[in-house]
């Protein structure tokens, strides 16, 4: 070789390596500009944490012990409620130190900017057990504010659903008050939910939808099953309604619970007993329902639910019955007793009966009516129930179906009717990880819980104490 063919090889050589070594240089500068952005992005909401929390003390079959809203945020200077951006390090300390092994993450106090906080706390908490569901609200609380996918929910359904497959720990989604007003004006029909829970099972089938779904809904066994078999469960806030709205009793919790389970997660059957609004009565016409014990076992659990909205006091009456003995009465005509769930769920103890004995459920007029209707349904254990009847009552008889839906029960600890004590969430998040132990839901979100007020009794220290008993 000559040296021009030696000259030209070197100067080759050369360029290939001044090549290399720019190129190099370009790409150590990108990832740093992408490592500097990342580090800003997370430093920019708080300086209080510079490590990613430690949370691998939860059990991977752990109860649901969780926290909805109530996120830290600030702007330059100061926390604020509404606007400004999450501090994701305070906020995932926070739950830690309270034992929340679980975080309704919503999408809604800061509308421009939620969506990326979201991708930064996942990131943030992406090497814990923290379990997060994306919290979003329907067309009646404005999901045409919130970016970028607006009240598009087969895009949100989308993408969360590739989010999950990022961060182990995005769990699933909530989608608020989704029942209300007759499913948000019909916005959220068993069609459209159909296809939303279609587009997530294609990409992550273990990605679960939860609609929040109230007592009122739920219990409308009619209006809501068509639901039951599309979505994997729902979060229920609970509130007393005996005798009216208020944050301090948990007589209706565990009935409500029960009722629920009746309903969705178990073999059981439902009667409908009608007289039509149009037709007259006898005092006495009656319609009864019968079996052996030995069908029901020692225990009977009903529920029964007037679908009458007005006030009929003293013409209708429902009864259990054994060997013509009444052991429950009901006057179901009353709509301010008969509309509470504590009247409407029941528990009897049948062990001091033969098994042979027949138990009955009856409703009958007490006195003649000339257009007072029955619409009335009993939640009833699955029985060969023999049918007797006089009058015009008409009735029909048919099987629930077990859904095996999760039940996520929401505690109040901000307002609603009424200001919650410490005393009160603490016991009613008793009652909820008690049945969630008895498999009978997933477990407790508290609603809006304050992670400002830490000290000693406060809501934050009550949940801390409870939580840690159930770790």
């Amino acid at each position: 070789m000559g040296k021009k063919g030696l000259s030209d090889v070197f100067a080759a050589t050369i360029i290939i390596l001044v090549s290399v070594i720019l190129f190099a240089a370009v790409y150590i500068n990108v990832i740093n500009a992408v490592k500097k952005s990342s580090e800003q992005a997370t430093l920019q909401y708080s300086s209080l944490s510079d490590n990613i929390l430690d949370l691998r003390h939860f059990n991977a079959e752990k109860i649901m012990m969780g926290d909805y809203d109530a996120e830290l945020r600030r702007d330059k200077t100061n926390y604020v409620s509404w606007g400004g951006r999450i501090d994701v390090p305070l906020l995932a300390s926070r739950l830690e130190e309270a034992n929340i092994n679980t975080y309704g993450f919503l999408l809604w106090h800061s509308p421009d900017t939620d969506w990326e906080d979201l991708h930064i706390f996942l990131n943030y908490t992406e090497n814990s057990q923290l379990d997060v569901y994306a919290y979003l609200v329907p067309p009646s609380e404005g999901c045409g504010n919130v970016l970028p996918y607006r009240c598009d929910f087969e895009s949100w359904a989308r993408e969360l659903a590739k989010l999950s497959l990022k961060y182990r720990n995005l769990k699933g989604w909530i989608i608020d008050d989704f029942a209300n007003n007759k499913f948000n004006n019909g916005f959220f029909s068993a069609e459209y939910v159909s296809k939303i829970m279609e587009t997530t099972e294609k990409i992550n089938p273990e990605f679960n939808f939860y609609p929040v779904v109230y007592y009122r809904h739920f219990s409308d066994y009619g209006s809501f099953s068509g639901y039951a078999g599309i979505i994997d469960g729902i979060v229920f806030p609970f509130y007393s309604s005996y005798p009216s709205c208020n944050l301090n009793s948990t007589i209706e919790l565990e009935p409500q619970i029960e009722m629920f389970n009746s309903l969705y997660n178990s073999n059981s059957q439902f009667i409908q007993v009608i007289f039509p609004h149009n037709l007259s009565s006898k005092a006495g016409d009656f319609v009864s329902f019968s079996a052996k014990i030995s069908e029901i076992g020692d225990s009977l659990t009903f529920s029964i639910n007037n679908l009458v909205s007005y006030d009929q006091t003293g013409y209708h009456i429902a009864q259990a019955l054994v060997n013509d003995r009444i052991i429950w009465e009901s006057d179901i005509g009353n709509r301010t007793e008969s509309r509470f769930s504590v009247q409407q769920f029941r528990k009897i103890d049948l062990s001091e009966y033969s098994k042979e004995d027949i138990l009955s459920f009856r409703v009958f007029e007490k006195k003649k009516v000339y257009n007072f209707e029955v619409n009335s349904v009993f939640y009833v254990p699955k029985a060969s129930w023999a049918v007797n009847s006089r009058g015009n009552f008409s009735y029909k008889i048919e099987d629930s179906v077990n859904n095996n839906l999760d039940l996520i029960i929401m505690i109040y600890s901000g307002k609603l009717c009424g200001e919650s004590s410490p005393d009160y969430v603490h016991n009613a998040n008793k009652i909820v990880l008690d049945m969630a132990a008895g498999k009978k839901a997933k477990g407790s979100m508290i609603y809006c819980l304050d992670k400002t007020n830490i000290s000693l009794g406060s809501k934050y220290d009550k949940i801390k104490n409870l939580y840690s008993d159930y770790e």
